[in-house]
Order: structure tokens, then sequence, then C-alpha cells
């Protein structure tokens, strides 16, 4: 990744960023990032992810797409991820519309972008004491591979779904969903 500019961001600053833009940015302790824009087929399997998880979630809880930023205060930093969720009371600095409690966070996995996700980048949303698992679903194939810990100091524990009729379950949420729901309408999708 490269940053934007030189300049170092206020976070008052790169919420005006972003409000004044079409570009949505990552945030990394006053350096702000562009983000590329998704694929039909990155969008759809997003889509699919949050449609599932808004009619399934218990009261209370609830999804947002990638129009929300996930703020992780510890480090700094600001992302976009393809889905998260929630619960209430559901908490972020109000500066730059973000919330910092999510539960579960998505993220559809691009070729440019899919090392960054599964490495660094899951460390960094690890930081969140709120978060009990994440969840990276392939483009290419029908394979999703999700990352669960039962409290703050947990261990991380994966696994790995893969195949026609694999039943993926969410743990943090106590839902499982059908692999064919992630990837319904998406094969002849770019």
């Amino acid at each position: 990744m490269e940053a934007l500019s030189e300049k170092r961001y206020t976070l008052n600053e790169y919420q005006r960023l972003e409000e004044e833009s079409d570009i949505r940015y990552e945030y990394h302790n006053g350096e702000v990032f562009a983000m590329s824009g998704a694929a039909p087929k990155h969008s759809a399997l997003s889509s699919n992810i949050n449609s599932f998880l808004r009619a399934n979630l218990p009261k209370g809880c609830r999804p947002f797409d990638s129009d929300l930023k996930v703020f992780v205060e510890s480090l700094q930093k600001g992302f976009h991820p393809d889905v998260s969720v929630a619960c209430r009371p559901i908490t972020g600095p109000d500066e730059i519309n973000a919330i910092n409690n999510p539960i579960l966070i998505v993220e559809v996995l691009s070729p440019s972008t899919a090392d960054y996700d599964r490495g660094q980048k899951f460390w960094f949303y690890a930081e969140l004491p709120s978060l009990r698992e994440y969840v990276l679903v392939e483009q290419e194939r029908r394979a999703v591979e999700v990352r669960y810990r039962p409290s703050p100091d947990g261990e991380w524990v994966m696994a790995y779904y893969e195949g026609k009729d694999a039943e993926i379950l969410l743990r943090s949420l106590d839902l499982r969903l059908n692999i064919n729901q992630v990837y319904e309408d998406t094969d002849d999708l770019p």
C-alpha cells in the first residue's frame, strides 16, 4: 500500500477527506491509503453474506457493509471491512463515523489484497477486544476460512469450509450458513 501523500491526517481531517470524496480510505495512525473499488463478484459475495446475516442475527445485533469503518483505537487504524457485525451497545468514535466493537468481520479476498487480509490486517483486527470471528471468503472457488476465539484473551482457532454443500459455523453468532448461500448467483460474475 502506498500512502495518499506525505501529509499526516488527524481523525477529523480523515473524516472530512472521506466525506468530500467518492473514494474510501484506510487510516493508519495519521497516514491515509486509498482503497480500490470492488469487482462485481466481490460485491455480490459481500451482499449475499450481509443479507443472510440481516435475516438471521439475534435481536440487538446488526450487520454493516463496507461503507461503515471499523476503528482499532489501540493502533489508531481505520478499515472498511466488506461486512461487520456489532451488537448493542454499538460504540465507536463519532468524529469518524466508525464502530470499534464488532464481534464478526468478513473480508472477501481479492487477488491484490488476499495476503494482507490473511496476515497483517487480521492481526490489526485481532487487537479489538470485542472481535470473536474473522471470516475470509475466496472469490475464485467455493472456500471460506473462519478464525474464531471464544474470549478476548483466547487463542484463535481456524476452520476451513470447502465444497458444494459445506455448512459454515459462525460460532460468535451461533449461526450456520450454507456455502451455497454465500456463492448464490455469483458463478457468472467477473
